[in-house]
């Protein structure tokens, strides 16, 4: 058996403590066993996962619906069931023209081929990597400088690593990405401070889960004035109790969507000079 902690509390049963013997420690409620067969598998890049999925042989002739969006030119955009193999073969081995990828707990690590990416993958504009292995943003701004039509990236249940200042070299990878999620990662506002500057497009950003409980720390580098124009902002489920903690996101005036479901806030109040402008 191996000993395991969910970052979720609640998916285990225990605290590492089973029938008197404290195997190991994790918060109550984290903590699971499971065979050794269920986890130990290797890991893949997004190379492997996506060829895997969309244009394997296997994938072509599997019973499974998905969203394969081959739009050419002016033609609209369709979502066909992809059943039998010979034919449907050749439509997966097409993969440029696939705009909505989706691969959800495939075990990515990292990229793969620089080169394979830029000529099968170019044409992902909406790009679902969730519940992956995903740790640093380095294989992330790898793959992303291969899928130069990026614009919706969700990253939501990977455990990803702060960026530092340094740390990172995304030149123009990120530049046109519209929408990050990045819910149940545990990023905040502070940790994305070094990542901000290469989002100059970014719109909608989706923080939810994250056990955030101050927008801005005491201390903290964040400077909303230098982030992008953001009009949508998640921070649902998260553990902000402070309306004038809220506040602090005022620097953002082309914000149209703010979401704090899930969060202690006991009262919401605005400042007078506001109330006065608005009236």
């Amino acid at each position: 058996w191996i000993g395991l902690q969910w970052d979720v509390q609640g998916r285990g049963k225990h605290n590492g403590f089973v029938k008197g013997v404290q195997y190991y420690t994790c918060p109550e409620g984290c903590g699971t066993f499971v065979r050794p067969d269920t986890v130990l598998q290797p890991c893949l890049s997004f190379q492997e996962a996506f060829i895997a999925k969309y244009a394997s042989e296997d994938a072509a002739s599997a019973l499974e619906k998905m969203d394969f969006r081959a739009a050419g030119g002016k033609k609209a955009a369709v979502v066909v069931e992809l059943v039998g193999k010979d034919r449907e073969v050749i439509r997966m081995q097409k993969t440029a023209k696939l705009q909505e990828v989706t691969l959800t707990s495939c075990r990515i690590a990292c990229a793969g081929d620089a080169e394979w990416l830029r000529e099968h993958a170019s044409g992902i504009d909406s790009l679902v990597l969730d519940d992956n292995l995903l740790n640093n943003w380095a294989s992330l701004a790898e793959l992303a400088a291969q899928l130069p039509n990026l614009h919706t990236l969700s990253l939501n249940g990977n455990q990803l690593a702060p960026v530092l200042s340094t740390s990172v070299t995304f030149s123009a990878a990120l530049s046109h990405l519209h929408k990050l999620a990045i819910n149940a990662t545990g990023a905040d506002f502070t940790q994305l401070q070094h990542l901000i500057p290469h989002l100059p497009a970014l719109t909608d950003l989706h923080m939810a889960s994250n056990k955030i409980s101050s927008i801005i720390p005491e201390n903290s580098p964040v400077d909303f004035a230098k982030w992008p124009a953001l009009k949508l902002i998640d921070l649902s489920d998260n553990a902000i109790s402070s309306w004038p903690d809220v506040m602090q996101l005022a620097p953002f005036k082309r914000l149209q969507k703010l979401f704090l479901n899930g969060n202690r806030i006991p009262e919401i109040a605005f400042p007078e000079s506001l109330e006065r402008g608005a009236g």
